[in-house]
């Protein structure tokens, strides 16, 4: 009878313990989520500020700061005409790791590729992950259109920055190719609201 209630009482301290756990982890996800997504705004802001430098140079830019959804892409727009588009991307790459790919994107009026900016990524080191790395994969790809981000285009002009990565570079590919349909093919594309990056700092 002893041996029972010993083991009686080690299960309800086991569950103690464990819901006193589970309430600390929450209290500290409410702590640091608002950090996060503070710093996700922050680093979006300057990506933005980066890719569309020349424009808010020569007046204020705006866009709405609903910005946190996949695949959901925003008007850039200067004094009511729209300038480009920008997003969050997150895709599947052919690493070895389970997380996304993810990526601050940005296209200008026409569609063309402006920007991309990796934030992240679990591809194979050496491989997939230096590609993503390599300025000059992303430089390339800048003022492509859509109908441009050809694997065999691309293996064409900078074949030996992709050896080895090829199935990375398709999935980037891919990505901004679906990028420009979702706009081309969106009602969502959310209306500028008003907020001016030219003046954040």
């Amino acid at each position: 009878m002893s041996e029972k209630n010993d083991l009686v009482k080690g299960i309800a301290i086991l569950l103690v313990i464990a819901i006193i756990s589970a309430g600390g982890l929450a209290a500290l996800a409410s702590v640091t989520q608002p950090i996060v997504e503070e710093r996700r705004l922050e680093i979006f802001r300057e990506t933005l500020e980066e890719f569309f430098e020349e424009e808010i140079s020569l007046g204020s830019v705006g866009i709405d700061d609903k910005i946190f959804k996949d695949k959901h892409y925003l008007r850039v727009v200067s004094e009511d005409e729209i300038i480009g588009y920008v997003g969050n991307l997150s895709f599947r790459g052919s690493g070895y790791g389970s997380d996304p790919i993810e990526a601050i994107i940005a296209f200008n009026e026409s569609l063309k590729v402006k920007g991309i900016k990796i934030l992240s990524n679990s591809e194979t080191p050496g491989f997939g992950a230096d590609l993503l790395e390599s300025k000059e994969f992303c430089n390339y790809l800048l003022g492509k259109r859509s109908e441009e981000l050809i694997i065999d285009m691309v293996k064409k002009d900078i074949g030996s920055v992709i050896s080895g990565a090829t199935y990375t570079a398709i999935a980037v590919l891919d990505a901004l190719r679906d990028a420009c349909e979702s706009i081309k093919a969106s009602e969502e594309v959310s209306r500028c609201q008003s907020w001016q990056i030219s003046k954040m700092r």
